[in-house]
């Protein structure tokens, strides 16, 4: 993945009003990410920035984080394809960019892990381009 700087994530996001942005940002090495993300805990959201549409752009999506309650003891990560503890994985939600054609619902929903380290090294290679690729798209078109 590229490096980021605080402009271009202030850039991607200049709709959020108060945008959190992590303080280590200039330390994270990206080389080996497939995806970075943050959790700010202010606004309960989520943000993953990454660059599987192309590689010269990379994109972002602010996610709602929804608790679910401790009756469930697993979770289940869309993107890495891994079982975690429920306290390790949230169901996060995204406004479309348009209403999908013949449906009510604008927004998308999905299990992700809350740390995006422990993420990136389970993605296993033959889900990573079809779960990103699906995550973003039913996003962002």
């Amino acid at each position: 993945m590229q490096s980021v700087t605080r402009d271009t994530i202030k850039k991607m996001f200049k709709k959020v009003k108060k945008l959190y942005i992590p303080e280590n940002l200039e330390s994270v090495d990206f080389g080996p990410l497939v995806y970075y993300s943050w959790y700010d805990i202010g606004q309960e959201v989520l943000y993953a920035i990454s660059d599987v549409r192309d590689k010269n752009k990379i994109e972002g999506i602010r996610f709602d984080i929804h608790i679910s309650g401790n009756s469930v003891k697993l979770g289940y990560c869309d993107v890495c394809k891994s079982q975690r503890r429920i306290s390790d994985t949230t169901l996060v939600t995204a406004r479309t960019r348009s209403k999908p054609k013949d449906a009510v619902y604008r927004l998308r929903g999905r299990y992700l892990c809350l740390n995006f380290q422990e993420c990136n090294e389970s993605i296993k290679i033959r889900h990573l381009e079809k779960s990103l690729a699906s995550l973003f798209s039913s996003i962002l078109d």
